[in-house]
């Protein structure tokens, strides 16, 4: 049975969901929820441009490397090639500065003697310990 709408209610615009939307909502809401909002955007977006579906597959699997590889701490110093072993692309990252290259909110160090200096965050304390 098809529920009927009333011209006077407003709707998700997410067409797999279709409710009404709350009363108390913004009076300019067009999504019931975020999941509803980011299911109606990301085909879109995916459309628009094709490489961001791959390239955030990409940075997806550099974060999780990362996160792996810290364990919980906040300074870690790894083998270059034991990182990239894992199907780490040194090519894709979110940020940069000076020296130090981020993936979200991880960030490393390419040492010279093959060694990564992985650190969380963006904190100024691990940055002077890193530039000795």
């Amino acid at each position: 049975m098809e529920t009927v709408k009333h011209p006077s209610e407003r709707y998700c615009l997410y067409s797999a969901c279709g409710k009404p939307l709350d009363q108390r909502m913004r009076k300019d809401a067009k999504f019931c929820n975020e999941q509803c909002r980011a299911a109606y955007h990301n085909p879109k977006r995916a459309e628009l441009h094709p490489d961001i579906k791959r390239i955030n597959k990409i940075l997806l699997k550099n974060f999780q490397i990362l996160a792996k590889a810290l364990g919980g701490k906040q300074l870690v110093k790894k083998k270059r090639e034991q990182i990239i072993k894992q199907g780490f692309n040194l090519e894709y990252f979110t940020h940069q500065h000076k020296d130090f290259i981020f993936c979200y909110r991880y960030g490393y160090h390419l040492k010279e003697d093959g060694y990564f200096t992985i650190f969380l965050g963006y904190d100024n304390a691990v940055y002077k310990s890193l530039e000795d």
